[in-house]
């Protein structure tokens, strides 16, 4: 397994606001509460690709993280991983 955190570019918003929706969709179809354009809009509207990084497992996109500066200290803002490598038991 060769796991990396890769910079981002603004080229792969679109990319990860998809990846977001289909890695939330599970537990927001469980409280009635998935819009795939609403997730889709709430990252886009915010996205800043100097604080994320890409998460590729064996050079695939996995998932992101998106850590912003907050006063001292870091804040993760997102995390997200594709339902294709979640619960893999690494």
């Amino acid at each position: 397994m060769n796991l990396k955190l890769e910079p981002c570019t603004l080229n792969d918003a679109a990319q990860l606001a998809e990846l977001r929706g289909i890695a939330m969709r599970p537990s927001l179809e469980r409280i009635g509460r998935f819009d795939a354009e609403r997730a889709r809009q709430r990252l886009l509207q915010n996205f800043a690709a100097e604080y994320t990084r890409l998460i590729k497992l064996d050079g695939l996109l996995a998932g992101f993280l998106v850590l912003r500066p907050q006063d001292k200290d870091l804040l993760l803002d997102h995390f997200y991983l594709h339902p294709d490598f979640q619960q893999r038991g690494h």
